[in-house]
């Protein structure tokens, strides 16, 4: 039986090509790549898959159970239905910043790891910034440094949590962490960041009226729910999210 492809790498090369290509090829890549992931998905078992060494660390860039599957599910047909949304338009960094985005929150909640999930997060960050300045304005430009500054902030609060969790021994899964300590706290409050809680969340305001057509398309599907995603894996069950 054919086993599946890490989907992050079908989108990640995708947008790679998108950036490069012209005219209905553009147009033909872009709308092929959410295809081709949507048939990758059947191929996904649950389990551990795609585990590459890295410094003495297994990174897992696919656990495929219950949680992550849905949420892959959901993801790649809601990215088919942006690219749909701007291919009339056949803008590179639309249509590139779009599949960006997209691969990096499907690499994000397919991670069985912490240092899998930084990197991809990281990136998604990246996608955010370009959906932003797809629109090409002034204000768009700004609104997408002020994105940046906030989040790489995040990241650096979430990087701090996660070498604090290691160093106190704490495990290198992507699971449930008791919500006890400075890092486990850091890696709270970054996850929140991206969630755009109260009082975190004016990033929210401030930067989707900015982003181009196509990128609120997919900023408004992404960027929180993967946030969510890495609360309810980490998280559950904390009554402080009830306040929240």
């Amino acid at each position: 039986m054919l086993e599946g492809l890490p989907p992050a790498a079908i989108y990640l090369l995708g947008a790679l090509l998108v950036a490069l290509l012209r005219g209905r090829a553009r147009q033909v890549v872009a709308l092929t790549v959410p295809v081709v992931g949507f048939a990758n998905y059947f191929f996904i078992t649950e389990g551990v898959h795609w585990t590459v060494t890295f410094l003495d660390f297994d990174l897992i860039l696919g656990r495929a159970d219950a949680w992550s599957l849905i949420f892959l599910n959901i993801f790649t047909v809601l990215s088919f239905i942006g690219v749909l949304y701007v291919i009339k338009e056949n803008r590179a960094i639309d249509l590139s910043a779009g599949l960006l985005y997209a691969g990096s929150a499907m690499g994000v909640v397919m991670a069985g790891d912490l240092i899998t999930l930084f990197l991809f997060w990281e990136v998604l960050t990246l996608g955010a910034a370009l959906c932003i300045l797809a629109r090409g304005t002034p204000e768009s430009g700004r609104a997408a440094y002020r994105y940046l500054l906030i989040h790489v902030v995040g990241g650096v609060v979430l990087l701090a949590g996660l070498l604090i969790h290691l160093a106190n021994g704490g495990s290198i899964a992507f699971d449930r962490i008791e919500l006890s300590g400075v890092g486990a706290w850091m890696i709270f409050l970054g996850f929140g960041i991206n969630c755009a809680w109260p009082v975190l969340g004016a990033w929210l305001t401030d930067t989707y009226p900015e982003a181009s057509v196509g990128g609120v398309i997919f900023m408004a599907t992404f960027t929180t729910k993967t946030a969510v995603y890495e609360l309810a894996r980490c998280f559950p069950g904390e009554s402080v999210l009830i306040w929240i």
